[in-house]
Formats: C-alpha cells, structure tokens, sequence
C-alpha cells in the first residue's frame, strides 16, 4: 500500500513524534525505553537523529547489534506505526547543530552543541509498518529497501 509512508507520518506527526526506542543487548535481549528528541535528516528521508548520553546502554547496544525499532503510538486514532531500522553512533558539528536547533529541550540535558556527553543516534529506516486498529488487525507493511 503506498499510501503507508504518508500514514506514518501522520502518527508521528500527531505524537509530536515521541516514540520507544528497542535496542538488543549483545545477549539478545530487548530493551525499550521512551525517547522525545527525533530529527529527520533533510537530505536522507526516513532518516533520523536522536539524542541521547554518549555512554547509555543504548549506545553501548547499538554497538553490539545495529538492529533497532521506534515506535509512535497514537492513542486516539489507535494507530501504530513502527519503524524497523539499523543505528549507530555518529558525531559531526552539522548533524550536533541540527538537533540541537530543532529540540530545544535538549537544552536541560546538555550544555550545549559541544557537549561531550552528548551522543547521536543515526536511525536509517528500512522498513515500516502501520496497525490500524479500526481497519482490523493485520498490519501493513512497507518496504523501502
């Protein structure tokens, strides 16, 4: 269904693009955990930063296994829409000044754009998925690999 990119969209959107983020440990074991700071890179569509501590367990699982999810809920509509994507850490000035302009609440976290304590997540989506729970319950799903 091509219309399930601009449906999701339409979920974070709504959100305010608030999500949970699931990582695996190096033990194969998930973890899950609320995340607000989410930037799309303006060149790369479905490809997004996230902020967090330089050294979180996040980082420390993305680096053991690269496989991750965010996941945007909207309670209203009961709509859910998944990503399913790989992330790393990445560190530029370019990138830095970009979540930092676009989340300003970051500011209460880190102390600025030079903050060595700040980490940065690159979500590359590779595919997505949208449950609509008043269309039944069988997802949709969209590949973009």
């Amino acid at each position: 269904m091509s219309e399930i990119p601009d449906r999701v969209r339409s979920v974070m959107s709504a959100v305010q693009n608030l999500h949970v983020l699931a990582t695996v440990d190096a033990d194969g074991k998930p973890h899950m955990r609320w995340m607000g700071a989410l930037v799309e890179d303006p060149k790369q569509p479905w490809t997004f930063y996230l902020a967090c501590g330089k050294g979180s367990r996040k980082m420390q699982q993305l680096a053991a296994n690269p496989h991750a999810e965010l996941l945007f809920t909207q309670q209203d509509t009961w709509e859910v829409a998944t990503l399913d994507g790989i992330g790393e850490s990445v560190d530029t000035p370019e990138i830095r000044q970009l979540l930092w302009e676009a989340c300003p609440a970051m500011r209460q976290y880190y102390s600025g754009v030079d903050d060595p304590g700040m980490g940065i997540i690159k979500f590359t989506t590779r595919c997505m998925e949208l449950l609509s729970m008043q269309e039944g319950h069988e997802p949709y799903c969209f590949d973009l690999e």
